[in-house]
C-alpha cells in the first residue's frame, strides 16, 4: 500500500489498503470464532462481532483517507488493535504490537511473521505439524463462492500429507 501510494499510485494503494482491510476483517472472524460469509454479508456479519466497535471506526478512516500516509497510520492503529486480540486468546506467548518501518524503508508494518511463527510452534497435533505451507486456508486466496461452497472444488487446493513410514 504504500510502495504504491510512495510513487504516485494512489487508487494502487486504495486498492492495496482495501484488501488488508478485508484480510483484516478475515483474521477478526477467526479470532472471533465467527463464520466469515461471502462478500454480499461480509461487513453486516463484521459488525455483529466484539471487536467492531472498536475496528469499525478505524477501518473507515481506512477508507475514507486522503493519502497514503494517513491510510498507513490508521492501519497500523487496526495492527496493534488485532495484534492484542491474538495476545488475548492465549494461545501462544505474547507478541509485541509494535508497529516499525520495513527493514529501513519508509513504510509501517507489525511484522506479522512473529505471529506466524509462535502459532507453527504451538501446533501440537503431529499431521497438522507436517503441513509444510503457511498459505492457511483457500478462502485466503480463492474468493469464488462457486469454489469455496463445493467441497469438491476445494479439495483440489490442498496439500497432500506426508505419509507417515
Amino acid at each position: 500500500m504504500g510502495i504504491c501510494g510512495n510513487f504516485g499510485d494512489d487508487l494502487g494503494s486504495r486498492t492495496v489498503a482495501s484488501r488488508l482491510v478485508r484480510e483484516i476483517m478475515k483474521l477478526c472472524f477467526l479470532i472471533d470464532k465467527s463464520y466469515a460469509p461471502y462478500s454480499k454479508w461480509f461487513s453486516t456479519a463484521f459488525s455483529r462481532l466484539k471487536c467492531s466497535s472498536e475496528l469499525s471506526p478505524l477501518l473507515t478512516k481506512v477508507f475514507d483517507s486522503p493519502d497514503w500516509k494517513t491510510r498507513e497510520k490508521y492501519l497500523s492503529e487496526v495492527y496493534k488493535v488485532v495484534a492484542t486480540m491474538h495476545n488475548d486468546l492465549g494461545v501462544t506467548a505474547a507478541q509485541d504490537t509494535i508497529v516499525t518501518s520495513y527493514h529501513g524503508r519508509p513504510y509501517l508494518v507489525l511484522h506479522s511473521d512473529r505471529f506466524v511463527d509462535a502459532l507453527r510452534a504451538a501446533i501440537q497435533d503431529p499431521k497438522v505439524k507436517q503441513i509444510e505451507s503457511n498459505i492457511g486456508s483457500i478462502s485466503q486466496f480463492v474468493y469464488s463462492t462457486d469454489v469455496l461452497f463445493d467441497p469438491r472444488l476445494c479439495r483440489k487446493f490442498v496439500p497432500p500429507f506426508k505419509q507417515e513410514s
